[in-house]
C-alpha cells in the first residue's frame, strides 16, 4: 500500500467513524454523545477491518497483559474479530460514552460487501 495510501486510508476511516457516529447520535436524539469524539479507535478499527477483508484467513499474535504478566498466542483473524465484537457489546454496558458504533460500522461494512460479491 505504501506510506501516502496508508495514512490517507488511516485519516479517512478515522473521518468516516467521526461521521458514522455523529449520524447515529444524531439519529437518536443524543446530542450529548457528539462532543467527546476524540481518539484514534475508529480510524484503527477501519484499519483491522480492511485487514480482515484483505487476509480473512490469516493467523494474528494476540498478547494479553495481567498486572506484570503478558500471554502471547496466535489466533485466526474470524476469531479476534469476534471476540472483538463480543467486547463491543461488553463497553458500553461499562462506558456508555464510548462511540461503539463508529467502531462497528466498518465490520457491518465487510459483512454487506462480503455478501454482494458472493
Amino acid at each position: 500500500m505504501g506510506r501516502a495510501k496508508y495514512i490517507v486510508f488511516y485519516l479517512f476511516c478515522g473521518y468516516m467513524a467521526i461521521v458514522v457516529h455523529t449520524l447515529y447520535t444524531l439519529a437518536l436524539n443524543r446530542v450529548d454523545l457528539i462532543t467527546p469524539v476524540v481518539g484514534a479507535s475508529g480510524a484503527i478499527s477501519g484499519l483491522i477491518a480492511a485487514y480482515l477483508y484483505l487476509y480473512p484467513a490469516s493467523r494474528i499474535w494476540k498478547c494479553f497483559c495481567i498486572r506484570f504478566s503478558c500471554m502471547c498466542v496466535k489466533v485466526k483473524m474470524k476469531y479476534f474479530i469476534l471476540f472483538w465484537i463480543i467486547l463491543q457489546m461488553i463497553i458500553p454496558l461499562i462506558e456508555p460514552r464510548v462511540a461503539v458504533f463508529a467502531h462497528m460500522w466498518f465490520y457491518m461494512w465487510i459483512c454487506i460487501n462480503t455478501t454482494l460479491r458472493v
